[in-house]
């Protein structure tokens, strides 16, 4: 009889440690108009330090080549969600809701029929209907651009501080046992974020030189619809073609990261104390870059690399062997969706152009 007890608690064991190994939990955080230079474990030259995320990078796999396919908000949100380009989740709107038959094929959608647990915070960045809120356990986001800043708890919080106590009431949220699932969107670094009040004047003293692109011959050699569009004309009003408009807008541009960074810190530290370190997957990527003066642009919207280059960390706390792994392939984030599906041994549907980077 005691045998047979022992053999039964070996069986089981191994059945939950095999569960463990095919559900891990899932966080990804996906931030917006975020270059890559803005890291220090991208760039030894940041002028802000990132410990947090540089960290998250050491642990898991750094990707030097990770892209988007359309350097759009809106569009870059579909593709992450959906796996797919944008010639097939049709969304070519700012606010419009994903048409029902592309959102019911969603990461998030193949992941709670596979029984997790799955959320949505932040800048979601595409409209939504009351019907496709429901779907998520729990969403709490914004169509568009969303306040910089939030009355909650009895104190004003800047968006990244928000951010991190609602992942914290996720977690408390999460049935026991069950598997989850959170997307945390922030606005930062984009324009309508802002710094945190603390961050505000750290890089005062610190002054950037003007793009080497940045020159009235670079420019005679774009398309004549780069150079009468929406990047141009950005360019202009920003004054960013003035030493003290470029340096107040850049330095604002990374002193919003240093708040993200902490958030990311303080993230990983709640799931350390809740027992879900060592089973949480965390993906780090941006919706796209941004240009900051090249080829006298601003925003994004472009082809070139300033605009669809974005950092891509890939950190799986199960797997040793890829700890501090710097990799050149090329990724995309329509691979996102295909990956946490294969990393759940969920089949990826044939509808997603990603394809898993497991």
């Amino acid at each position: 009889m005691k045998l047979k007890i022992i053999i039964l608690a070996t069986a089981f064991c191994l059945l939950a440690c095999n569960r463990s190994e095919e559900h891990p939990n899932f966080l990804i955080v996906f931030t917006d108009d975020q270059r890559v230079n803005t890291l220090g474990c991208y760039d030894e030259n940041c002028p802000i330090q990132t410990p947090n995320l540089d960290q998250l990078a050491s642990c898991g796999i750094k990707f030097t080549n990770g892209f988007v396919t359309t350097p759009i908000c809106t569009v870059s949100r579909a593709c992450l969600l959906t796996g797919q380009y944008v010639t097939n989740n049709r969304l070519h709107q700012f606010v419009t809701p994903m048409e029902d038959d592309v959102f019911e094929k969603i990461y998030p959608q193949y992941l709670q029929q596979a029984g997790y647990f799955i959320g949505n915070f932040g800048k979601y960045g595409i409209g939504i209907t009351k019907e496709q809120e429901q779907v998520f356990d729990v969403f709490e986001g914004t169509a568009y651009q969303g306040p910089a800043f939030r009355d909650y708890k009895g104190k004003r919080m800047h968006d990244a501080e928000w951010l991190t106590e609602k992942a914290e009431e996720f977690f408390d949220m999460v049935p026991e046992g069950q598997p989850f699932c959170l997307q945390l969107n922030y606005k930062e670094p984009h324009p309508s974020s802002q710094p945190a009040p603390e961050d505000d004047t750290l890089l005062d003293n610190f002054n950037f030189n003007r793009q080497f692109l940045d020159t009235d011959e670079a420019e005679s050699t774009l398309p004549e619809f780069v150079r009468t569009g929406y990047g141009v004309k950005a360019y202009f009003k920003a004054k960013f073609n003035t030493k003290e408009g470029m340096n107040k807008g850049l330095r604002q541009y990374y002193e919003k990261m240093v708040r993200l960074d902490r958030s990311v810190g303080k993230l990983r530290k709640i799931i350390k104390e809740r027992g879900l370190a060592e089973n949480t997957v965390i993906i780090y990527l941006s919706d796209h870059g941004t240009h900051h003066g090249e080829r006298h642009l601003l925003g994004k919207w472009s082809p070139y690399e300033e605009s669809l280059k974005v950092p891509f960390i890939v950190y799986d706390p199960r797997t040793k062997s890829q700890k501090g792994a710097v990799l050149d392939d090329m990724v995309l984030n329509i691979d996102v969706a295909p990956t946490l599906l294969e990393m759940a041994g969920i089949e990826v549907p044939e509808t997603m152009d990603g394809r898993s980077m497991k």
